[in-house]
Protein backbone atom coordinates (compact mmCIF):
# COMPACT_ATOMS: atom_id res chain seq x y z
CA UNK A 1 0.00 0.00 0.00
CA UNK A 2 1.37 3.33 -1.08
CA UNK A 3 0.81 6.02 1.98
CA UNK A 4 1.24 9.80 1.19
CA UNK A 5 2.67 12.15 3.19
CA UNK A 6 2.54 16.10 3.16
CA UNK A 7 4.69 18.64 5.31
CA UNK A 8 6.14 22.03 4.95
CA UNK A 9 9.75 22.45 5.14
CA UNK A 10 11.24 25.68 6.89
CA UNK A 11 14.14 27.39 7.09
CA UNK A 12 16.80 26.04 9.87
CA UNK A 13 18.05 22.95 10.96
CA UNK A 14 14.66 20.60 11.09
CA UNK A 15 13.77 16.88 10.53
CA UNK A 16 12.74 17.75 6.68
CA UNK A 17 15.97 19.33 6.53
CA UNK A 18 17.53 15.94 7.54
CA UNK A 19 15.22 14.43 5.33
CA UNK A 20 16.73 16.50 1.98
CA UNK A 21 20.44 15.97 3.33
CA UNK A 22 20.53 12.38 3.57
CA UNK A 23 18.28 12.20 0.15
CA UNK A 24 20.66 14.42 -1.62
CA UNK A 25 23.59 11.94 -0.18
CA UNK A 26 21.58 8.77 -1.15
CA UNK A 27 22.42 7.75 2.50
CA UNK A 28 20.15 6.01 4.96
CA UNK A 29 18.42 8.30 7.65
CA UNK A 30 18.49 6.27 11.30
CA UNK A 31 15.78 7.30 13.88
CA UNK A 32 14.80 5.52 16.69
CA UNK A 33 13.89 1.83 15.86
CA UNK A 34 13.17 2.97 12.64
CA UNK A 35 15.84 3.06 9.16
CA UNK A 36 14.40 5.18 6.13
CA UNK A 37 15.90 5.18 2.68
CA UNK A 38 15.54 8.16 1.13
CA UNK A 39 15.44 9.07 -2.81
CA UNK A 40 14.86 12.28 -3.76
CA UNK A 41 12.29 12.27 -7.32
CA UNK A 42 11.75 15.56 -8.15
CA UNK A 43 11.71 19.32 -7.73
CA UNK A 44 8.76 20.89 -9.45
CA UNK A 45 7.22 24.35 -8.47
CA UNK A 46 8.69 24.02 -5.16
CA UNK A 47 7.80 20.62 -3.94
CA UNK A 48 10.30 18.38 -3.21
CA UNK A 49 8.85 14.66 -3.57
CA UNK A 50 10.81 11.81 -1.87
CA UNK A 51 9.73 7.74 -1.28
CA UNK A 52 10.72 6.36 1.31
CA UNK A 53 10.49 2.33 2.85
CA UNK A 54 9.79 1.93 6.66
CA UNK A 55 9.62 -1.90 6.91
CA UNK A 56 7.22 -3.29 4.23
CA UNK A 57 5.94 -0.11 4.12
CA UNK A 58 6.52 2.29 0.81
CA UNK A 59 5.60 5.96 1.08
CA UNK A 60 5.95 8.97 -1.13
CA UNK A 61 6.64 12.57 0.93
CA UNK A 62 5.68 16.03 -0.14
CA UNK A 63 7.37 19.19 0.98
CA UNK A 64 6.81 22.42 -0.11
CA UNK A 65 9.92 24.86 -0.05
CA UNK A 66 9.39 28.32 1.71
CA UNK A 67 10.73 30.91 -0.27
CA UNK A 68 13.99 31.58 0.96
CA UNK A 69 15.43 35.34 0.86
CA UNK A 70 18.85 35.64 -1.13
CA UNK A 71 21.93 36.17 0.85
CA UNK A 72 24.85 38.03 0.17
CA UNK A 73 28.33 37.37 1.53
CA UNK A 74 31.75 39.01 1.21
CA UNK A 75 33.92 36.72 -0.81
CA UNK A 76 36.69 37.11 1.86
CA UNK A 77 33.95 35.40 4.53
CA UNK A 78 33.34 33.02 2.28
CA UNK A 79 36.59 31.75 1.75
CA UNK A 80 37.76 32.02 5.39
CA UNK A 81 34.45 30.16 6.19
CA UNK A 82 34.67 27.39 3.57
CA UNK A 83 38.31 27.33 5.21
CA UNK A 84 37.32 26.74 8.68
CA UNK A 85 34.68 24.30 7.41
CA UNK A 86 37.22 21.69 5.99
CA UNK A 87 38.81 21.78 9.20
CA UNK A 88 36.05 21.90 11.26
CA UNK A 89 34.57 18.80 9.38
CA UNK A 90 38.47 17.08 9.67
CA UNK A 91 38.53 17.48 13.71
CA UNK A 92 35.38 17.02 14.34
CA UNK A 93 34.70 20.25 16.16
CA UNK A 94 31.20 21.37 14.15
CA UNK A 95 27.63 19.32 14.31
CA UNK A 96 27.64 17.43 10.52
CA UNK A 97 24.20 18.94 10.08
CA UNK A 98 25.24 22.84 10.89
CA UNK A 99 27.97 22.30 8.68
CA UNK A 100 25.94 20.74 6.08
CA UNK A 101 23.71 23.75 6.77
CA UNK A 102 26.45 26.41 6.81
CA UNK A 103 27.69 25.13 3.80
CA UNK A 104 24.47 25.09 1.60
CA UNK A 105 24.41 28.51 2.68
CA UNK A 106 27.50 29.42 1.10
CA UNK A 107 27.08 27.80 -2.41
CA UNK A 108 23.61 29.88 -2.77
CA UNK A 109 24.78 33.40 -1.58
CA UNK A 110 25.58 36.01 -3.73
CA UNK A 111 29.31 36.44 -2.97
CA UNK A 112 30.72 40.20 -3.43
CA UNK A 113 34.19 42.25 -2.99
CA UNK A 114 33.89 43.37 0.77
CA UNK A 115 34.03 46.96 -0.25
CA UNK A 116 30.75 46.33 -2.55
CA UNK A 117 28.75 44.66 0.75
CA UNK A 118 25.62 46.81 1.35
CA UNK A 119 25.44 48.55 4.53
CA UNK A 120 22.30 46.41 5.61
CA UNK A 121 23.79 43.16 5.06
CA UNK A 122 24.76 40.57 8.23
CA UNK A 123 28.46 39.52 7.61
CA UNK A 124 30.82 38.03 10.13
CA UNK A 125 31.77 40.34 12.96
CA UNK A 126 28.89 42.29 12.46
CA UNK A 127 26.76 43.14 15.76
CA UNK A 128 22.89 42.79 14.64
CA UNK A 129 19.65 43.37 16.95
CA UNK A 130 17.12 41.07 16.44
CA UNK A 131 13.31 40.83 17.56
CA UNK A 132 11.24 37.66 18.49
CA UNK A 133 7.93 38.58 18.38
CA UNK A 134 6.80 35.66 20.02
CA UNK A 135 9.06 36.01 23.12
CA UNK A 136 8.63 40.38 23.12
CA UNK A 137 12.10 39.97 23.33
CA UNK A 138 15.27 41.66 21.37
CA UNK A 139 18.65 40.44 21.61
CA UNK A 140 22.08 41.84 20.46
CA UNK A 141 24.37 38.92 18.85
CA UNK A 142 27.47 39.51 17.64
CA UNK A 143 28.80 36.74 14.58
CA UNK A 144 32.20 36.05 15.38
CA UNK A 145 34.59 32.75 14.70
CA UNK A 146 34.24 29.59 16.73
CA UNK A 147 37.45 30.50 19.03
CA UNK A 148 36.04 33.86 19.21
CA UNK A 149 32.54 32.59 21.08
CA UNK A 150 31.87 34.07 24.23
CA UNK A 151 27.89 33.61 25.27
CA UNK A 152 28.23 35.95 27.92
CA UNK A 153 29.08 38.54 25.87
CA UNK A 154 26.86 37.56 23.12
CA UNK A 155 29.62 36.26 20.45
CA UNK A 156 28.00 33.75 19.04
CA UNK A 157 30.35 31.22 16.35
CA UNK A 158 29.50 31.13 13.21
CA UNK A 159 28.94 27.62 13.26
CA UNK A 160 25.79 27.42 15.69
CA UNK A 161 22.59 27.40 14.14
CA UNK A 162 21.45 30.54 15.26
CA UNK A 163 24.40 32.39 13.78
CA UNK A 164 24.12 30.47 10.40
CA UNK A 165 20.27 31.88 10.21
CA UNK A 166 21.76 35.37 10.38
CA UNK A 167 24.83 35.13 7.94
CA UNK A 168 23.98 37.46 4.60
CA UNK A 169 20.46 38.48 5.29
CA UNK A 170 19.64 42.04 5.69
CA UNK A 171 18.04 44.58 7.93
CA UNK A 172 14.23 43.77 8.22
CA UNK A 173 14.54 40.05 6.35
CA UNK A 174 12.35 37.32 8.89
CA UNK A 175 14.02 34.16 9.41
CA UNK A 176 13.66 31.36 11.87
CA UNK A 177 15.40 29.84 15.08
CA UNK A 178 15.15 26.51 16.25
CA UNK A 179 14.37 27.04 20.15
CA UNK A 180 14.35 24.27 22.63
CA UNK A 181 10.16 24.91 22.23
CA UNK A 182 10.23 24.65 18.51
CA UNK A 183 10.70 27.45 15.96
CA UNK A 184 10.48 31.03 16.46
CA UNK A 185 10.19 34.00 13.96
CA UNK A 186 13.03 36.39 14.61
CA UNK A 187 13.09 39.49 12.69
CA UNK A 188 16.40 41.16 12.10
CA UNK A 189 15.75 44.88 13.52
CA UNK A 190 19.13 46.48 13.14
CA UNK A 191 23.03 46.25 11.83
CA UNK A 192 24.63 48.28 14.92
CA UNK A 193 27.56 47.41 13.67
CA UNK A 194 29.29 45.68 10.56
CA UNK A 195 33.02 45.31 9.54
CA UNK A 196 32.46 46.55 5.94
CA UNK A 197 30.71 49.79 6.62
CA UNK A 198 32.87 50.75 8.45
CA UNK A 199 35.41 50.22 6.32
CA UNK A 200 36.78 47.05 7.92
CA UNK A 201 37.31 44.95 5.17
CA UNK A 202 39.91 42.29 6.58
CA UNK A 203 38.21 41.66 9.83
Amino acid sequence: MLNIYIGIQVQGISKLDEFEYFCRKGEKYNEDEYSYKYTKIENVNNIIVFSCCKGQETGLYFFKNTVMNEIIVSKIDSNRLINRLKTARQDKTCHALDAEKLTEELRRAILCEPEKIPADVVTMNSKVKVYIPSMNVKKEITLVYPEEADLKKNKVSIFAPMAIGLLGYRKGDEIEWTVPKGKVKVIIEEIIYQPEASGNYEL
